[in-house]
């Protein structure tokens, strides 16, 4: 089966914020290219608790740091990411550089192009595991670390912004029982668009931001 996602925003305060907010406050972290649009250093950290007071509830831990290295064309982008869910987590982190490319400078329209990489870390904690009768696999269950990789490209206008990611690219094989590997249990690839046109109201001063979002993870 495919898998497609469409997503767009609408802040409600509540308990919670949507699922989907964090690709739109995040958006350096899912689409590295986008830092070409910044002159200078940004850092972003997210505390993120899913089900308050529900034991072994999903959360998130991530911290991120952006900004140029020379000459306002070359960028760097680093994050450290954590996430529990019971007894698994998923721990990475990730280096990537972009690129600025200009297109038109007396309209400001450029491109960024961004490659990066890190290590990946799947990991279930046996000791959180529970059987109803003793299972010899158990106490193999471990971690697996591997190297992956994200490419991401950005058209920024004052009109607004383009991009696109690809992430996970290597499609690797997740193997947290030694010897049980297979084509099933792998880090799927995950291909994201974000369109982000933005409106300016000149008589108010002010601009309308709207993000929409599309992504497909691979079978």
């Amino acid at each position: 089966a495919r898998n497609f996602m469409l997503a767009s925003q609408i802040i409600i305060f509540a308990q919670q914020y949507q699922h989907f907010t964090d690709y739109f406050v995040l958006k350096y972290i899912y689409f590295p290219s986008y830092c070409v649009d910044d002159t200078f250093y940004r850092s972003i950290s997210v505390v993120r608790h899913q089900w308050i007071k529900i034991a072994d509830a999903p959360r998130t831990y991530l911290t991120s740091l952006n900004g140029p290295l020379y000459s306002n064309k070359l960028y760097g982008n680093g994050m450290i990411y954590a996430d529990f869910s019971g007894p698994t987590r998923r721990t990475s982190g990730m280096l990537s550089i972009a690129y600025r490319v200009i297109i038109s400078e007396s309209d400001s329209i450029y491109m960024g192009l961004s490659m990066g990489g890190g290590i990946q870390t799947f990991t279930i904690d046996q000791e959180r595991l529970t059987f109803s009768m003793e299972d010899p696999l158990a106490t193999r269950i471990s971690k697996d670390n591997f190297f992956d990789g994200i490419a991401s490209m950005s058209l920024i206008s004052r009109l607004g912004t383009i991009a696109f990611s690809f992430y996970q690219i290597f499609y690797n094989r997740i193997e947290l029982i030694e010897g049980t590997s297979n084509n099933k249990n792998r880090a799927e690839r995950h291909i994201s668009i974000i369109l982000n046109p933005q409106i300016n109201i000149t008589s108010l001063n002010s601009k309308i931001s709207i993000y929409l979002l599309g992504k497909y993870v691979s079978p």
